[in-house]
């Protein structure tokens, strides 16, 4: 990917005085951001060393629907975003849990030129929200979620639902991993938003993680059950991601222009694609995410196109 910017807006930290002969805790956050690894996104990467904390805990927030929601209790965050346009705030606090008068806070702004494609107009919106895996970690499960099979999402919100009260938002990625501490049944909620097309759609999923047995959580929940009654199996038994990019035809029109009508339907398991011009010298033009694409050009030539296909969630 290319034309990735990220840009700082730091804000004043205001100091707590020490209180009963301890010494006062100063927050201070910064933060990098990275290209994601796997080329879908960004990483914002929270630091929060610089502060003075003795005696003290550290914690990073994010503000998401006009609430600060945490991201972790540790004085370093790894903070995962999509590709769209956006602006992310950040909040770290330092504080003594023996004395509340002890604390102090800092504020990190985070803004992201993001590149996503448009989808034509008249296209489905479509939330997919799915668990991919449940990983035991020292301090509680880490839940791997993604809306990989999402259609035309220019922005994702994920939101969780205590066992008592209202659904809270706890990211903005495609994919992403929430952390929890306890044992317990924990429902997710995806919102698919394309501001392009002025649509949006939501899916739901769970998890159901006990102590001494494995994570329960529908690993093919969008597919029927079979006629004998038996589920459907894993749908990542026999994956074997393939990308084929076609031509089908080149029609012309009266203008004299011609029409590339591009596919990708003979590509196997894919969750998701994204077709570019291939330009000598110049960076690849981004098109389409369909598996069908067409290209209009008003001149005779010879025209170089590339699809990938991806399957994150398996």
């Amino acid at each position: 990917m290319f034309l990735r910017i990220a840009l700082l807006l730091a804000l004043a930290t205001v100091a707590s005085a020490g209180i009963g002969g301890k010494s006062t805790v100063v927050a201070r956050a910064k933060y990098t951001v990275i290209d994601d690894p796997d080329g879908f996104g960004y990483i914002i990467k929270l630091d929060g060393s610089d502060s003075d904390r003795e005696c003290a805990n550290a914690g990073w927030f994010v503000l998401l629907d006009g609430e600060y929601v945490k991201i972790t209790y540790r004085m370093f965050a790894d903070y995962e975003v999509g590709e769209h346009t956006a602006t992310y705030k950040f909040r770290l606090t330092i504080w003594d849990p023996e004395l509340e008068e002890r604390i102090d806070h800092d504020y990190v702004t985070v803004r992201i030129e993001g590149t996503i494609t448009k989808p034509p107009k008249g296209s489905k919106v479509k939330a997919d929200a799915d668990i991919t895996k449940v990983k035991e970690t020292e301090n509680g499960w880490d839940i791997s979620l993604t809306g990989q099979d999402s259609l035309n999402c220019e922005e994702y919100f994920w939101e969780y639902k205590p066992r008592k009260g209202h659904y809270k938002a706890i990211g903005e990625r495609e994919t992403f991993k929430y952390e929890v501490l306890k044992p317990g049944k924990y429902k997710f909620k995806l919102i698919c938003i394309s501001h392009s097309l002025g649509k949006k759609d939501k899916d739901t999923t769970w998890v159901k993680i006990s102590k001494c047995k494995a994570p329960k959580f529908p690993k093919n929940k969008d597919c029927k059950k079979r006629k004998n009654g038996k589920k459907c199996g894993d749908p990542c038994k026999r994956v074997d991601v393939k990308a084929k990019a076609d031509v089908v035809d080149v029609p012309r029109n009266v203008k004299g222009e011609f029409t590339i009508m591009l596919t990708a339907n003979a590509s196997r398991d894919c969750g998701k694609y994204q077709w570019e011009r291939i330009i000598k010298g110049k960076p690849n033009e981004m098109l389409g995410n369909e598996m069908t694409q067409e290209y209009v050009v008003d001149k005779k030539g010879m025209y170089k196109f590339k699809v990938t296909c991806t399957n994150r969630k398996c």
